[in-house]
């Protein structure tokens, strides 16, 4: 008798399992729906002149060398970021990254790819000295160092910031004498005009372009909070 009712609840335990997974699962493919709605219309309404071919594309692909930034493993929201160092709203857009970072701790991931632009004569460079002390585990550091000093670019600082970030200075500028990053930088490069981004920053969420407006709407959405109307 005992080993019936055991059996019972045992059961009734195993479909109450199934029951919540199974709710679970269509609660997170309504929130995809609308999502993506919602990531539509703010597309349709978005001041930026975006080309309605750019507005989707898909799956990026994220490469081991990429840097992430977010303690999240793994994350609610991946937001794939290309940015160039000479970029002046490049600089604004790593002040709405670290935002969102600290508003969403432990939900979000950032993913960083490099796009130096041609018509940005030192961008590459940086994005080298950038992914030289990614190798170093101080990719966020030189990252914001680099923005900081935006406007002052020159082969000289970069060795001046591997220095204050402690970094083993004769490591960073073999890296930057040899050439190190540069098959990383240059993957990038193509997988941004294989994808046909239009500029940086770019931010892509769910496949979709946003800019950084929409980037925080879409993302307030994504984590299930109201969206402000202003």
């Amino acid at each position: 008798m005992q080993s019936n009712q055991s059996a019972r609840c045992s059961n009734i335990l195993v479909w109450t399992i199934i029951l919540l997974l199974g709710v679970q699962v269509v609660l997170s493919f309504f929130q995809i729906i609308k999502v993506d709605a919602y990531i539509k219309l703010t597309l349709q309404g978005s001041s930026r002149q975006l080309n309605s071919n750019l507005a989707y594309v898909g799956n990026v692909p994220r490469y081991v060398e990429d840097p992430q930034q977010g303690d999240a493993d793994p994350a609610e929201i991946t937001v794939t970021v290309f940015s160039d160092y000479e970029c002046p709203y490049c600089a604004d857009a790593a002040g709405v990254i670290d935002e969102l970072l600290t508003r969403y701790p432990g939900r979000i991931a950032i993913v960083y790819k490099d796009f130096p632009l041609e018509s940005h004569p030192n961008s590459y460079r940086a994005a080298e000295a950038a992914m030289c002390a990614h190798f170093e585990s101080k990719y966020i550091e030189m990252h914001d160092l680099i923005f900081e000093s935006q406007d002052s670019l020159t082969e000289d600082i970069y060795s001046s910031f591997a220095e204050i970030l402690g970094l083993d200075i004769s490591r960073f500028e073999s890296c930057m004498e040899n050439g190190e990053a540069r098959s990383i930088i240059d993957q990038n490069i193509s997988l941004a005009k294989s994808l046909d981004i239009p500029g940086t920053p770019t931010f892509i969420v769910n496949g979709y372009i946003l800019g950084m407006t929409d980037l925080q709407k879409v993302l307030t959405v994504m984590l299930r909070e109201e969206v402000s109307t202003e």
